[in-house]
């Protein structure tokens, strides 16, 4: 642990900004010589997910199978445990991550600090949660109200019809570059939580300020993580979907093509693990992504990287500046 602490301080201890690709780059390095500490970290929360996860295919399958009208309810309670394990599991995974963006940025320099840190923040990361649902749902109703204005315009003949024709593909266009917008801000915030201790109102301000003033440079940074991530995804993927397709052919053939054949309930169990495994893999790369990300617009707008350069310089100066007794022979 010690030897990892030292690498990740000297890698990016006082690290200038840098492009998107670099960015994105150095996530995928910080997570190939951090395994050990990421693996440790998110062992739980993976474990706690495959179990819900096991649990909600298991309940599901069967209560969908039972042929009365009444589910059984053993099947019912495995299902509600598998829903409770699901909740529980992506909060610690959610505090985890956190704490993970917080020790591979240099917050902080140990993981327990950095988990003990990031618990405190629960409840803001449930609040933001709430609040970018609710700038989501604001965004699509003034979106819908202005086409629900244009739409009887269109019935018209001439003039008004043209321009209705025109408002109505300018807020549809409007809409979905909002919703990408407010989705980049929000997640600059989330990860904000990570590196900045702020009250969630001045971090949400903050977060679109960054995204609104880098907004090519931050829609091209969230096109890239997530082309990158895709690529990676599709060979941790591919054994279980070759597996799938194996299954299907040969349920086919033994069964005539006759019917539809569905996932039996060990291969819908085999696909929830293989996938929240994925996830423990994928994760942390696009996660400290985004946490090197929203340092490099704070460098970049903010100054971050001056300020800590100039604060390191003074306590040096200090340290080095003679005892207040020695000045008066110097």
């Amino acid at each position: 642990m010690t030897d990892t602490k030292l690498s990740l301080q000297h890698e990016i201890h006082f690290q200038g900004p840098q492009s998107v690709g670099d960015i994105i780059g150095q996530g995928f390095r910080i997570f190939r010589r951090n395994l050990p500490v990421i693996f440790r970290t998110l062992l739980l929360p993976t474990i706690i997910l495959s179990l819900g996860r096991v649990a909600v295919s298991i309940g599901t399958s069967y209560i969908f199978k039972g042929k009365t009208l009444v589910p059984n309810p053993a099947w019912i309670a495995v299902e509600g445990i598998g829903i409770a394990l699901l909740v529980a599991g992506v909060i610690i995974l959610y505090v985890r991550q956190l704490a993970l963006v917080r020790l591979f940025t240099g917050v902080t320099d140990d993981i327990k600090e950095a988990i003990a840190a990031s618990k405190k923040k629960i409840w803001q990361i449930v609040a933001l949660f709430l609040a970018w649902m609710a700038i989501m749902v604001v965004t699509l109703i003034t979106w819908a109200l202005i086409a629900a204005f244009l739409a009887p315009m269109l019935k018209t003949s001439g003039s008004p019809a043209i321009l209705a024709s025109v408002g109505l593909a300018i807020s549809v266009i409007g809409s979905v570059l909002s919703l990408i917008f407010i989705g980049l801000a929000g997640s600059l915030a989330y990860y904000g939580l990570a590196v900045e201790d702020l009250d969630l109102g001045t971090l949400i301000s903050k977060s679109f300020s960054f995204a609104l003033n880098s907004l090519l440079r931050t829609i091209g940074f969230g096109f890239l993580s997530t082309l990158a991530i895709s690529i990676l995804a599709y060979p941790l993927n591919l054994p279980i979907f070759i597996i799938s397709i194996i299954y299907f052919l040969a349920a086919g053939v033994a069964s005539g093509a006759s019917e539809t054949t569905q996932l039996p309930v060990w291969l819908q169990v085999l696909s929830a693990i293989w996938e929240t495994l994925s996830q423990m893999v994928l994760g942390p790369i696009c996660h400290v992504a985004y946490g090197l990300y929203y340092l490099d617009l704070k460098m970049r707008q903010e100054g971050s990287d001056l300020l800590k350069r100039m604060k390191y310089l003074e306590q040096n100066d200090r340290r080095e500046e003679p005892p207040l007794s020695n000045r008066a022979l110097i």
